[in-house]
């Protein structure tokens, strides 16, 4: 894993402190991995209150279609 990552094993790589969206300075690992799974979890929702309800129904945009095909099997 590391190694599809290119991230060395031996090196320290973790978040130190981060600020959240209050402006509150977060250095502790708990209050920061609070903080990114608040905000991941609810970036889908926030997301959905900014998607504006359609005008018209799907329907107005499918069409019939009359023509077929198949799939026949087939050897080489």
């Amino acid at each position: 894993m590391h190694s599809i990552l290119e991230i060395n094993p031996r090196s320290k790589s973790s978040i130190e402190r981060i600020v959240d969206e209050a402006g509150n300075k977060l250095n502790n690992p708990q209050g920061i991995a609070n903080t990114f799974n608040q905000y991941f979890c609810n970036i889908g929702p926030e997301l959905a209150k900014t998607i504006t309800p359609p005008t018209s129904a799907s329907s107005n945009f499918s069409h019939s279609c009359t023509s077929t095909f198949s799939l026949v099997n087939t050897s080489v």
